[in-house]
Order: C-alpha cells, then sequence, then structure tokens
C-alpha cells in the first residue's frame, strides 16, 4: 500500500523483502519518467523490535544507495508531522506545541505588545499560533493529560499576551487552612 501526495510518498509494508521490492519499483519508476528519489530524505520506520540495538540493521540498500532504518523510538517527518512508532500522539503533540511556541515567539513584539489592542492580539493568536498547534489533531487521541499539557501551554501564552503571571497561591497556617489577608482601609483586595 502506499500514500501520495505531491511528491511526498509513505510506503506500508509487511516485510522487509516486501518493502525492499516496493523500494526498487518505485525507483525504477521515478527514473523511468526522469526523476530521482531523495535517498538522503527517505526513512524507514519500523515496529520491527530485535533483542538488541546492535542487531538491528541501520541501512536498507536500494540500487547501491542506503536508506536510513530509524530506531524503533525514532521519529520523522511527513506532511509537516512528525511520525513515530512509539508513542505517536505524544511524539505530535510534543511537537505541535514546540511549533506553536515557535510562531508565538515569530510574533512575540506584536502579541506581547501594549501599544497593540487585546482584541487585535488575541485575534492575531488564534490567526497564527493556534492553527499551528492544531495541525492534524482530527486524528489525535485526546486523553486528560494530553489536553492538559495543550490548555497549560495555551493559558501561559495568553497570560503573556495580556501581561499578567500566574495567580500566587495564598499562605496557609499549619493547620492546613488559608489565612485571610487582612486590609487596611482604604486598600483594595490585591
Amino acid at each position: 500500500m502506499n500514500l501520495r501526495f505531491a511528491d511526498d510518498v509513505l510506503l506500508i509494508a509487511t516485510s522487509r523483502e516486501h518493502l525492499q521490492s516496493m523500494l526498487e519499483d518505485l525507483v525504477r519508476f521515478t527514473e523511468e519518467v526522469g526523476l530521482e528519489m531523495h535517498m538522503g530524505k527517505t526513512k524507514i520506520l519500523t515496529s520491527e523490535c530485535t533483542t538488541t540495538d546492535a542487531d538491528r540493521p541501520r541501512f536498507m540498500t536500494v540500487r547501491q544507495q542506503n536508506i536510513e532504518i530509524m530506531p524503533v523510538d525514532g521519529s520523522t517527518m511527513y506532511l509537516g508531522r512528525l511520525l513515530s512508532i512509539q508513542n505517536p500522539h505524544d511524539v505530535e503533540i510534543a511537537h505541535r506545541l514546540k511549533r506553536a511556541w515557535a510562531k508565538f515567539m515569530s510574533y512575540k513584539k506584536e502579541l506581547c505588545g501594549k501599544h497593540y489592542p487585546l482584541r487585535d492580539r488575541l485575534k492575531l493568536f488564534n490567526a497564527t499560533v493556534t492553527p499551528t498547534v492544531l495541525y492534524g489533531c482530527g486524528c489525535w487521541t485526546m486523553t486528560k493529560e494530553r489536553e492538559k499539557k495543550l490548555r497549560t501551554a495555551q493559558r501561559k501564552m495568553l497570560r503573556w499576551i495580556v501581561g499578567v503571571g500566574r495567580k500566587q497561591k495564598t499562605g496557609s497556617n499549619s493547620s492546613g487552612r488559608r489565612e485571610r489577608r487582612r486590609r487596611t482601609p482604604g486598600t483594595t483586595g490585591r
């Protein structure tokens, strides 16, 4: 089976021999139409487990060119997503959050600048950062822990935009009860 999008191809095979045959066919057909595969960008992800990392082959040779076989815990980019065999959703969510922070930092001056109206800064956030983190989210299996990671990052970014820090917890006495802050006349509760 193969999935194609423009010049990006994903091959799925049931065995090493099957994959070898598919890759050789792909190289042959691309050469027939005057194209060439970029073997440096071609990666093999496998769920095949070996007893030790030393037993695992590092390359597959196709037409005298080596194609890297990624470790079981490895990952590679495909159509803007970070594909991984182990913990694919956690790896992708961490990748999307990293990309979102990079996007946030590229617009930090505008997002955190007090000379722009807050409404416009929030619109910019929702137009740039939010789609960056949510790219491909329709195929994630959401858990409470993953949702918490996403919400935590979102709140942190929004605190930066608004310009407020995290709420400080009020102190507690030895019995574990919260102490009340005393207000002096003429002051506010802050």
